[in-house]
């Protein structure tokens, strides 16, 4: 695996505690730019996308225009009976067949993504559903 270098800088025994605070921002600041995630965080700036997830492989009627419908129900029964997060948003894409979830928070999409997970191999029902649902993060731009 390909590492990028990172300069360690030398400080002095006799250093002042204000110019060692100078190199650990200065290291923060070279960790930023080769790992892009942390400034993220750091900043707080946000896209959205890690409060967003995908489901594919959900069963799809194009031709029932109660769809929608059956789509909150099953998230609804899942919630209450896993006690998984709640979704702010729910909506189908009808042309791919996938399934977008928003949720408040990050933690509340990936605790939901991971319970899923989990569920999607243990529930006797979705278990035996052929092709297995698959829960992903969203990883597309925000619009």
């Amino acid at each position: 695996m390909f590492r990028y270098p990172v300069k360690k800088e030398r400080h002095p025994k006799s250093a002042s505690p204000g110019s060692l605070t100078l190199g650990v921002a200065k290291l923060k600041m070279q960790i930023t730019l080769f790992f892009p995630e942390s400034a993220r965080v750091e900043t707080g700036s946000d896209t959205g996308n890690e409060t967003k997830v995908i489901i594919e492989r959900l069963p799809l009627s194009k031709d029932d225009p109660n769809q929608e419908k059956y789509d909150i129900e099953f998230i609804q029964g899942l919630t209450t009976k896993y006690h998984l997060p709640v979704p702010l948003h729910l909506h189908r894409n009808f042309t791919n067949g996938y399934f977008h979830l928003k949720f408040v928070s990050a933690e509340d999409a990936t605790n939901f993504r991971i319970k899923f997970r989990k569920i999607v191999v243990t529930d006797p029902i979705l278990k035996e559903m052929r092709p297995q649902m698959i829960i992903r993060c969203a990883f597309q731009q925000s619009t």
